[in-house]
């Protein structure tokens, strides 16, 4: 009975050293080098892939900074943090968006209401302090004009 050549002794090969668990084929190393560089269409792919997770990202970041920026002008005039609204409104000018756009507009009036409240206060404090001083210079001069 010939069933063919049989070895002497058995041949032991050595595993490759670039395989790895669960990856078919490294494209980077091995015997699957040549395949380390993407075509067009698997480039069109991964640019479309990274185009759809840059877009959820950018929609997320709108999203956050347009509660922030409601919660921020939502609060009273005499509550407002009015540094952190112009930054959250700086950043917003840089993001843009549609109703990123709605809430920057209304918190640049929102800031405007602040400071034209701001000014009138100091003018109505302005009034009240001229108008103490003023009485009490004429209290002064009548005790002076009395002795």
């Amino acid at each position: 009975e010939e069933a063919g050549a049989v070895l002497a002794m058995p041949q032991t090969r050595p595993k490759d050293p670039n395989t790895m668990g669960n990856i078919f084929c490294r494209r980077d190393k091995g015997k699957w080098k040549g395949l380390g560089i993407p075509g067009p269409e698997m480039r069109r792919f991964e640019f479309a892939a990274n185009l759809v997770a840059e877009g959820k990202r950018r929609q997320r970041a709108r999203d956050k900074l347009g509660a922030q920026i409601r919660k921020e002008y939502s609060r009273s005039l005499g509550r407002v943090r009015k540094n952190r609204l112009g930054k959250l409104l700086a950043k917003a000018r840089i993001l843009k968006g549609s109703r990123l756009t709605l809430d920057l507009h209304t918190g640049e009036k929102f800031l405007a209401r602040h400071l034209a409240m701001v000014k009138a206060s100091h003018v109505i404090q302005r009034c009240v302090r001229g108008l103490f001083g003023r009485q009490a210079a004429k209290a002064r001069t009548k005790l002076l004009s009395e002795t």
